[in-house]
């Protein structure tokens, strides 16, 4: 008789507090660690705020680049969550950043938990005149309490918008204008640096003491979907306890790696990987790399080799072009322990040419979505031998701790184990509803044994308990009674002429 395709990763144990302090540990288990690399910034940039917010002398900058560490890193933070808090900011308001990948960007995330509010991370391109229209519906939708963007002309956009919206009061943040630091204007455009003006200390330790007791149901993130395989964008809300969840479950690194980790951060901030992987650095204590702005396969691998960077996440194309970069084999990688991929479809094909470029380094597939999380955890730690390919599509993993999925028909029954069904999971870190959802959103359904997302994601489970996502609802190709996935054509065709196929699933 054949199992049910539903599995539960066992239980986990409770825990009760607030995200800040599961994070908390990370963050103070070694002041003299690297928190932050910038290496699109320089290593003077915002020296006068961690000047002001760890009361020490300006040290002497000798590299070109920003490298701060955790003690100036957390001390920033909570300077600047304590500047959120007394400009009126509190669990209702919304922060929204035009601004992109930067100290700063990373700065706004980890001061919006201390301080609890909420952020949104937006596209910087939506400033751009041929965007201008979506700005606008954004700003309405978000109604946001403190916007943050780069530059001037992103300064004139907002107001622009802001000034078609009707929208109320707001208080406005840039980072620069030109080439100098904004201080303060008449258009009431305020610097990120005169929010850390200094604070007391007893100010200071009261917002860190109040962040320890949040509440789990509070809008943390605002994410939005892709929006390439169901219309528009839809706007996630994650509430702080969704957040907790996935950083409690998700995990980046090797099997039974304990040594200290760098990881490299080159997707951009509006993505749903972003603020996962900076999470997953503060809880562990682990180096953030931003990588040079924007992503190049030669500077990337200049990157790695420079900050001797441990671990890296990559979605297919961009491991395509690394393949394709004629300085890669005369580089010196063997600081690499880790390759993740996803955000597409991995494939056999896609994981030996990882294996080929990177080959000190273990592979992973990740899962993620802008909705939920942490689901699934990586079982095959011996190279691509070890991977159970299904179709030539990589499985996700086995369901982790807390977690709950199942494969469901389209009558609403869950199909026996190696039959295609439509992912469902339920987690901690499932999101609490898309962004002013003026009716149920059907995607979500509780029953006896929790809350549960509908992912919209065909897959399996064969009898071992491998999970596999082999496509979207609307992709998969049907011959004869049998499911077969675009992304095995695709491989097939990259092995068979020797370069990145894609098409097939649009």
């Amino acid at each position: 008789m054949s199992h049910k395709s539903e599995l539960y990763g066992g239980d986990i144990a409770p825990y009760e507090e607030s995200l800040f302090a599961f994070l908390e540990h990370g963050f103070t288990k070694d002041p003299d660690t690297l928190a932050v690399v910038s290496r699109s910034q320089q290593g003077d940039h915002l020296a006068e705020m961690v000047q002001t917010s760890i009361g020490s002398p300006p040290r002497q900058i000798k590299d070109p680049c920003l490298r701060w560490t955790y003690a100036e890193f957390f001390g920033v933070t909570a300077n600047l969550a304590t500047g959120l808090s007394t400009h009126g900011l509190n669990p209702d308001s919304i922060t929204v950043t035009f601004i992109p990948n930067s100290v700063e960007w990373l700065l706004l995330f980890s001061a919006s938990i201390v301080a609890k509010t909420g952020v949104a991370f937006l596209d910087i391109d939506m400033l751009q005149e041929p965007r201008r229209a979506e700005l606008e519906a954004k700003l309405v939708q978000l109604r946001p309490s403190c916007i943050v963007v780069a530059d001037s002309e992103g300064a004139s956009a907002v107001d622009d918008a802001l000034t078609r919206a009707d929208a109320a009061e707001t208080l406005k943040v840039i980072l620069k204008t030109g080439t100098n630091q904004a201080s303060g204007n008449a258009d009431n455009w305020r610097s990120l640096v005169s929010l850390c003006e200094p604070h007391s200390t007893s100010t200071i330790t009261d917002t860190i003491e109040s962040a320890r007791d949040d509440n789990s149901d509070r809008t943390a993130l605002i994410i939005y979907t892709s929006g390439t395989s169901g219309g528009m964008p839809k706007g996630c809300i994650k509430h702080a306890g969704s957040l907790l969840g996935n950083a409690k479950t998700q995990r980046f690194s090797r099997h039974g790696d304990i040594d200290h980790n760098v990881r490299i951060l080159q997707t951009a901030n509006f993505r749903a990987i972003a603020p996962i992987i900076a999470l997953m650095c503060w809880r562990d204590g682990a180096t953030v790399v931003l990588s040079t702005y924007p992503f190049h396969p030669k500077t990337f691998l200049d990157d790695i080799e420079q900050e001797r960077v441990s671990d890296i996440a990559l979605i297919p194309a961009q491991a395509h072009a690394i393949a394709a970069e004629p300085t890669l084999k005369s580089r010196d990688l063997s600081c690499l322990r880790l390759v993740a991929s996803g955000g597409d479809m991995v494939t056999s094909s896609l994981v030996h040419l990882i294996e080929r470029c990177f080959p000190s380094a273990s592979f992973m597939t990740v899962h993620g979505m802008s909705e939920c999380g942490g689901i699934f955890q990586w079982a095959y730690h011996d190279g691509s031998n070890s991977i159970p390919f299904y179709q030539d599509i990589s499985p996700l993993g086995h369901v982790t701790p807390g977690a709950r999925i199942r494969m469901v028909s389209p009558d609403g029954k869950v199909v026996p184990r190696g039959e295609v069904g439509e992912l469902h999971v339920s987690h901690s870190s499932i999101f609490k509803t898309y962004l002013r959802e003026q009716t149920e959103t059907p995607e979500l359904y509780i029953d006896e044994t929790g809350r549960w997302f509908n992912t919209g994601d065909i897959g399996l489970i064969n009898d071992a308990g491998d999970v596999y996502v082999i496509g979207r609802t609307k992709a998969v190709i049907k011959r004869a009674a049998v499911s077969i996935a675009p992304a095995a054509i695709e491989s097939c065709l990259q092995a068979y002429i020797g370069s990145q196929v894609s098409g097939l699933r649009h």
